[in-house]
């Protein structure tokens, strides 16, 4: 066996040994690292929602009153010629 070929045995399983240690703690870091970030981004998600439960029933009752205000408006815009009033027909031909 030549002298590089055996440093490199040597060197190979020394690397395989350090491996056997640092691989394990690798592995824990990132591990710690990945459920950080998931309790972090489920942290997010149910604050948004939190704050979303918390919204004042008056806040929805101003929504709801934006909304029929916007389709009474949108109603009103249509003719009687429009094919929505007439159940979806156009104008009859006289």
């Amino acid at each position: 066996m030549s002298m590089n070929a055996h440093r490199l045995e040597t060197f190979s399983i020394f690397l395989g040994t350090i491996w056997c240690v640092v691989g394990p703690l690798v592995g824990v870091v990132i591990g710690i690292w990945l459920a950080r970030y998931w309790q972090r981004k489920q942290r997010l998600l149910e604050n948004k929602r939190s704050e979303c439960r918390e919204l004042c029933p008056e806040d929805w009752e101003k929504l709801r009153d934006v909304l029929v205000k916007m389709s009474r408006r949108e109603l009103a815009i249509l003719n009687e010629t429009s094919p929505l009033v007439l159940g979806g027909h156009g104008p009859h031909p006289h």
